[in-house]
């Protein structure tokens, strides 16, 4: 389940709603997948000494890795009252700049280093998540829950959580103090299906006040005193439309005209599209059907398909055209999307500022191979589509990669993997271990149409 500008494994997106509060918080069971059990257990058995420790937490958590959690956009409306307001990234500091960090470009998530009491750990950056959240391995330094909140999936599923006191956290030298209450959620499902290794999420209770510019060329997120006069094109945030502040921008879309999306960008994907609005641009034959994933929410997973446009979007005086968008209860604008540009927040102002950048061309292409990869602690089969070329090739769900035309894909990430073997026609030696048994196999891609986006000349 792959686009070029914003390549996933599964889409890792949950846009939630608060819609009350209780006393009283019930929990759904785990679901627990005895294959994806089985794969989990090959990976650890893979892994080389350094990074023992690690593959031993995820070892002595499967179960709980299992479940189908999702966390990468909490869009927070609340109807409820609600109180007012390690890695190797470094923090530099630069001209107009609070803190700048680095972060993996070739990754599908934006993350930043947050210490936490002392410990150092990686947070993604989610501009559709109301509320920030910590993982639960940080549970023993919350304290007990304040209350609860009751969060509404884009499914229309109903989840309640708890809401804690924020510990003593910093991202650089920003400290995380003016977020008044934080979630507890355990961030593992995200770190499989990413293969990004953060263990929090800075929502817009941390944002909602600052510059952010996102910086993919080069691999930087900035936290800024001021925008840079060089910026690009300014597109109007509504911050209004949600009282959680997750920011809208009004898109363009062929067949259905403007509309507003959320901008999110916790969601790995181009983005979504309402369910109903995704029908009319079926019924008038301006999209297609070509892919159909597995999308992870609070609690639960969910199968959605996948649409490449016929036509443009539009924004900012920026037009792409044959984009892939999926289905949702609420308008997306995703990561895949914003990674085309040099992108600046100005929240305080209502603005986000667009400028073109290195992958603004990137053609749009979408999985080609109709296997959905994940990464437990070594990139393995998540699933294979009936009637895709892996299903044609005998790869099965279960199946670890080990090479992918002679790079081993331990060295590769997520996004450079489906680059390699999911996106690009012709034929590809995959390397899998099966159980105890390894063996070579040939994935053949067939090229579909592939459309170019393109701009305006006024277009900065």
């Amino acid at each position: 389940m792959a686009d070029q500008a914003g390549v996933r494994g599964g889409r890792l997106v949950a846009a939630t709603t608060v819609i009350g509060s209780s006393r009283d918080v019930h929990g759904e069971p785990p679901s627990q997948n005895p294959q994806r059990l089985t794969v989990a257990g090959r990976c650890a058995d893979r892994q080389q000494r350094p990074r023992a420790r690690r593959r031993s937490r995820l070892g002595e958590a499967t179960a709980a890795l299992l479940r189908a959690v999702s966390f990468a956009a909490l869009v927070v409306t609340a109807v409820g009252a609600w109180p007012p307001d390690a890695g190797a990234q470094s923090a530099t500091q630069s001209d107009g700049a609070e803190a700048s960090f680095q972060f993996n470009p070739e990754e599908s998530v934006v993350t930043v280093p947050v210490d936490v009491n002392g410990k150092r750990r990686l947070f993604m950056v989610d501009t559709g998540a109301g509320v920030s959240a910590f993982d639960e391995l940080f549970r023993d330094q919350l304290g007990s829950p304040l209350r609860s909140v009751r969060l509404r999936t884009p499914d229309g599923g109903v989840e309640e959580r708890d809401l804690f006191h924020v510990p003593r956290a910093r991202a650089g030298g920003l400290p995380l103090s003016g977020i008044g209450e934080v979630l507890c959620v355990d961030h593992r499902i995200f770190r499989v299906a990413s293969g990004s290794d953060f263990y929090g999420t800075l929502g817009m209770d941390f944002l909602r006040d600052r510059v952010v510019r996102l910086d993919f060329d080069r691999g930087e997120v900035g936290f800024l005193n001021r925008v840079p006069e060089d910026s690009g094109a300014p597109v109007v945030l509504d911050m209004a439309r949600y009282s959680r502040w997750p920011p809208t921008v009004v898109l363009g879309v062929a067949g259905i005209g403007d509309h507003a999306f959320i901008v999110d960008t916790g969601d790995t994907s181009n983005g979504a599209i309402e369910a109903r609005l995704l029908a009319r641009l079926l019924a008038n034959g301006d999209a297609v059907h070509v892919d159909t994933g597995t999308a992870e929410y609070l609690g639960r997973s969910r199968i959605e398909r996948t649409l490449r446009l016929r036509g443009e979007v539009a924004l900012g005086g920026f037009r792409h055209k044959g984009l892939t968008f999926s289905e949702a209860a609420h308008n997306v604008l995703g990561l895949g999307y914003l990674s085309r540009y040099l992108v600046t927040f100005d929240f305080r102002g209502r603005r986000m500022y667009l400028k073109r950048g290195k992958r603004f061309d990137d053609p749009c292409r979408y999985d080609l191979s109709g296997a959905e990869l994940w990464r437990p602690s070594c990139v393995a089969i998540r699933a294979v589509a009936k009637g895709s070329a892996a299903d044609a090739a005998g790869l099965r769900a279960g199946d670890v990669l080990e090479e992918v035309d002679g790079r081993a894909a331990s060295s590769l990430t997520l996004r450079q993997t489906y680059g390699l073997a999911c996106a690009t026609a012709g034929k590809h030696v995959l390397k899998i271990r099966r159980g105890h048994e390894v063996r070579s196999i040939v994935l053949v891609l067939s090229d579909p149409p592939v459309v170019a986006p393109s701009a305006p000349a006024e277009a900065q």
